[in-house]
């Protein structure tokens, strides 16, 4: 049973909708009952907030209203900082409103804004977790006046999910910030110490008679580019103005209260915000978010991650780079896809009001060719891409109020084949999971885990390729516990993790477990995996206080020991580390961290050769930061690195200084100075005796 619950009122016609202008001053709001007497989550702990904050809610058959007044007995002080939409960390007085619609105890959707009326929207899942790249479409408006501020929320119930039942009960909660006294606070309390958001939400009820709508949304988007750029004047396919276009169509329908469909056709990255630049010299693939409307629509419902590093299921496959490169003959030209097209998608994903959570995927790319202009003017096409099924299926439920729960996944990816070119890439892809976690003793413990096989088929030449790859390096001459054979047709793994955690309940939380990796799991036609061949513990504690004392207002130390081996016995690493972080009384804050890593055997750095020894080494890490709560910031982080066994060191001081002249304006300073000693260096580079190579 939640400690707080809260009624809403209902608006029995469209004239007592209130005016959306930020004043709370239409009599309705009057008739709403108020959720009063917050209660600090910091700096003071379960101390009544500084300031009075009211909220209230009303709704009709289209949306939700949410008013919230925040009093201030310094209207003058209030931080009123204009931000980018969802930058959730910006320091300014925040205004913020949560909702599980599921009454799931697990997930929730999260609205928050500023005294200017930026928005954030952020989905919440897992409890704890949260996804900040979910956008809704809704409303808010702010205003200033002598008692504080006040904002007022329209929230359509067509952007929530929940079940068709006559007399709902959600879960709700609301959080106000205040920045200069770096105070915030919760409606419903949520204790710092007890590592838990969603489940501790109070309740919402009085809602009668709300019928989930028809939802319906097309998205249309066109896109246009042009290019200009000196290029060679014999390029058949370059002249220097390159104009490009695009056209696509997203579609969302409710199918049910519970179940939405979503559609895509030709939906493109020119849609959202390019991916940053990124110089990758490593040998491991860099991972990034998904951006496009479509595959975020319900993605948290396929999330299956593979801690610490990977998934089960990534969308960014769909419509990525070629994976076939070309090479230009001598005196020549080529012209290769930036992007895989797709044809078209479809989604099936919703929560059922039983518990189940569950979600369905198709997408069909297209085949990519890439014409080549050879010096005599001939041009010629080469296959990059096949035409390709992707599929992904998720089901998970939760017991016993979201504190138990289990799930399962499944993908498949099948190529058509059909060109010679094509023998490099796998014909098929399959992964299957499942995972499960359970609460215990009022939820201060949890048992979590997971386990994932994978099967890849494909000609002799594609199966090699994936042994040699740097993500199973089955060919390393030192690797005596790895075959490789490169008759094989086919390759399988499996994965798994089990941890044992405390996540909540006083000063001491901790986790203990482990996993590992066989080097056949591949989860990269449709997921994303980084690294095989693995099997690791890793045990941590963290004691942490809440309370102000006589010089800290906050504090914590954090231990954690992290041993791994390969299957064949190697120590890959062995690892110590220790990090403290205080916060004064003044709010300035300081931390430091100590690394220690022993002596270990590296396999990936050499790219199939073999393992290479790396030294034990111990860095120092520390940070002093101001008063956020300033106008104005400094910062000033250092570190130091010695390695033991090369003797070689590394200083770095990174200044940081920030100031926020108006509420309209951010300028930053941050220089980097850096002393890198490193007696390793690059002498020549060698080739097998045999002639082979990665």
């Amino acid at each position: 049973m939640a400690a707080c619950t809260l009624t809403a009122f209902r608006l029995t016609g469209a004239d007592e909708r209130p005016v959306l202008d930020g004043r709370l001053d239409d009599p309705v709001w009057a008739l709403a009952r108020a959720a009063v007497q917050f209660r600090q989550f910091e700096p003071d702990p379960g101390e009544f907030a500084t300031e009075r904050t009211e909220a209230r809610i009303l709704y009709d058959g289209d949306a939700l209203y949410v008013g919230m007044r925040m009093y201030d007995s310094s209207p003058g002080q209030i931080r009123a900082q204009f931000v980018r939409r969802d930058d959730h960390e910006a320091v300014s007085d925040w205004a913020h409103v949560f909702l599980d619609s599921h009454h799931d105890r697990r997930t929730a959707f999260h609205f928050a804004t500023t005294p200017t009326g930026t928005r954030v929207d952020i989905l919440h899942l897992e409890d704890t977790e949260q996804d900040i790249a979910w956008d809704a479409v809704w409303e808010v408006e702010t205003s200033i006046d002598a008692e504080g501020w006040s904002a007022e929320f329209r929230i359509p119930f067509s952007q929530l999910r929940f079940g068709s039942v006559e007399d709902m009960t959600w879960g709700v909660n609301f959080m106000r910030q205040i920045a200069r006294r770096s105070e915030t606070s919760y409606w419903a309390q949520i204790p710092p110490e007890s590592g838990r958001l969603v489940s501790l939400f109070g309740d919402l009820d009085g809602l009668e008679g709300v019928e989930a709508p028809g939802r319906l949304e097309l998205l249309p988007y066109s896109v246009a580019r042009l290019r200009r750029e000196d290029v060679d004047a014999a390029n058949p396919f370059r002249d220097g103005n390159d104009v490009w276009g695009a056209t696509g169509l997203d579609l969302k329908y409710g199918l049910t209260s519970n179940l939405t469909l979503t559609a895509t056709v030709n939906p493109d990255f020119g849609q959202v915000d390019a991916d940053p630049s990124v110089l990758n010299l490593g040998t491991t693939e860099t991972f990034y978010p998904e951006k496009r409307p479509f595959f975020l629509e319900g993605a948290e419902i396929f999330r299956f991650p593979l801690v610490p590093e990977g998934h089960a299921f990534y969308s960014r496959r769909i419509g990525r780079t070629p994976q076939l490169g070309v090479s230009a003959p001598s005196g020549g030209f080529v012209d290769i896809p930036e992007s895989v097209r797709i044809l078209g998608a479809m989604k099936l994903s919703g929560k059922t009001s039983s518990g189940w959570s569950v979600g369905v995927l198709h997408a069909i790319t297209s085949r990519e060719e890439a014409r080549i202009a050879a010096p005599d003017g001939l041009v010629t096409a080469q296959s990059v891409e096949p035409l390709t099924n992707y599929s992904a299926a998720r089901a998970s439920r939760d017991f016993r109020d979201g504190q138990s729960g289990l799930g399962a996944i499944a993908t498949a990816t099948h190529r058509d084949a059909d060109d010679e070119a094509f023998d490099r890439l796998h014909s098929s892809a399959f992964t299957g999971g499942i995972n499960g976690w359970h609460r215990f003793n009022g939820s201060r413990y949890q048992i979590r885990g997971w386990l994932l096989g994978s099967h890849v088929r494909g000609s002799a030449d594609a199966i090699a390729r994936t042994q040699r790859s740097f993500v199973h390096l089955y060919q390393r001459e030192d690797a005596d516990h790895l075959t490789y054979d490169a008759t094989r047709t086919s390759l399988s793994g499996i994965a798994g993790e089990l941890f044992f955690e405390k996540i909540g309940g006083g000063h001491w939380t901790f986790r203990m477990g482990g996993g590992g990796r066989g080097p056949g799991v591949d989860t990269n036609d449709a997921g994303f995996i980084s690294y095989t061949d693995i099997v690791y513990g890793d045990l941590r504690a963290r004691y942490r206080e809440f309370t102000p004392g006589s010089l800290f207002r906050n504090w914590y130390v954090e231990g954690n020991g992290y041993l791994a081996y390969t299957l064949g016995g190697e120590l890959v690493r062995q690892s110590l580390n220790l990090r403290t972080q205080g916060q004064l009384l003044n709010f300035w804050t300081a931390t430091l961290v100590v690394t220690h890593w022993g002596s270990h055997l590296w396999p990936w750095e050499l790219r199939g050769g073999p393992a290479l020894r790396r030294p034990s080494y111990t860095s120092y890490r520390s940070t002093l930061s101001s008063d956020s709560r300033k106008s104005w910031q400094a910062q000033l982080r250092g570190t130091y690195r010695h390695d033991n066994g090369a003797d070689g060191t590394v200083v770095t001081l990174d200044p940081v200084f920030e100031l926020r002249p108006s509420s309209r304006a951010t300028v930053s300073l941050s220089p980097r100075i850096s002393w890198n000693h490193n007696p390793d260096q690059y002498v020549a580079g060698a080739s097998r005796a045999d002639g082979g190579g990665p």
